[in-house]
């Protein structure tokens, strides 16, 4: 699963290629995507999981400029670094979670259901101070339950 929030993504009929179309970008600006990956069990040493590509147009010479394969491989055995969840990656987590909360509590409060909207709300918020970044006090976790509580 691509989550591109604005931006067009798509993904092959066979799960086997993503594409996020970014648009524009001005030289110092920077984006974001959350990439799920499900990698099924291998007892083979090396497994290719993931080939990256950037392309971009040269706005001069309007000629498409093709980056580097940046290639992932499943090591045969994680490190414990690798094993824990990243901060910035349980971040982006909750924001997405956030988003979902807000959306099917919206659904919800079109019914009258006040009350279940709260308790989705409620959910939400619980869920996320309970993450990684939650326990951390991070600034968008803490940002996303005050905005989620004001709702």
């Amino acid at each position: 699963m691509i989550h591109s929030a604005k931006h067009v993504s798509e993904i092959s009929e066979r799960w086997s290629r993503g594409t996020v179309v970014v648009g524009h970008l001005y030289a110092d600006e920077e984006k974001e995507f959350l990439v799920d990956i499900f990698v099924p069990q291998d007892e083979s040493r090396m497994m290719h999981l993931l080939d990256i590509m950037c392309s971009n147009i040269d706005v001069l010479s309007d000629v498409r400029v093709k980056l580097e394969f940046v290639e992932i491989r499943r090591p045969s055995v994680p490190s414990p670094c690798d094993v824990k969840v990243k901060l910035e990656v349980d971040r982006q987590r909750n924001r997405l979670d956030a988003v979902d909360g807000l959306a099917e509590a919206q659904r919800v409060a079109k019914t009258g259901d006040l009350e279940g909207t709260h308790a989705i709300l409620l959910k939400k918020i619980s869920s996320i101070r309970a993450s990684m970044s939650g326990q951390a006090s991070d600034g968008l976790t803490l940002q996303l339950q005050i905005e989620m509580k004001e709702t």
